[in-house]
């Protein structure tokens, strides 16, 4: 198991309505997920860029599906708990 970085800034968090032991935490740094209520954290970054994450959102009928939104404007979506990511709209022309 990992944790967060040490100072760590979060810009978005979300907790699984299935499961509030299992939540999502979005920043600088990358996304993260525990398990177990936030006393550990793994990195999520399977499909991702770096970047500095802004938003966090998980859609509420499919709470597998999420959804991540960069500062520099590039919205990723996951359908699998955030295990893989892809870019489903960039801020370019």
């Amino acid at each position: 198991m990992g944790s967060l970085p040490v100072t760590p800034q979060v810009n978005g968090v979300i907790v699984d309505p299935r499961n509030p032991k299992n939540v999502f935490a979005a920043g600088p740094a990358g996304i993260f997920q525990s398990s177990d209520g936030g006393l550990t954290w793994d990195a999520r970054a399977n499909g991702l860029t770096p970047a500095t994450f802004a938003a966090l959102t998980l859609n509420p009928q499919e709470p597998d599906t999420l959804f991540a939104m960069t500062r520099e404007g590039v919205l990723y979506r996951s359908d699998d708990s955030a295990r893989n990511w892809q870019a489903v709209k960039t801020n370019s022309p």
